[in-house]
């Protein structure tokens, strides 16, 4: 052994099941996060569909709502900061993205 101390496997196997419930434990809020997001995209997808028959996917325009929500938050921190160039790519990117939906 290189560290000088001898590790049973029985350690072994406790260390690794702490690790995954560990995981397990921090990573459950997550997904809980992105099961009420499912449930609240698909009603949103069906009123959608409901009053504006011609959009192909309004799961996607939500996303890509999101999407350009966080640009603008993202593009407003960099304003406060002065930070000229990250500010301006960050606005550039909503068109971008907009554009992007109706080129389908």
């Amino acid at each position: 052994m290189e560290a000088g101390f001898f590790v049973s496997r029985r350690e072994i196997a406790i260390n690794a099941l702490i690790g995954i419930f560990l995981i397990v434990v921090l990573l459950s809020p997550f997904l809980l996060a992105l099961v009420a997001l499912a449930y609240i995209v698909r009603p949103i997808g069906q009123l959608f569909k409901t009053f504006l028959p011609g959009l192909s996917d309004p799961e996607d325009l939500f996303f890509l709502g999101l999407f350009c929500a966080w640009f603008l938050v993202e593009a407003i921190k960099r304003l406060r900061k002065r930070e000229w160039t990250g500010a301006f790519l960050f606005l550039a990117g909503v068109p971008m993205l907009l554009s992007s939906w109706p080129a389908r």
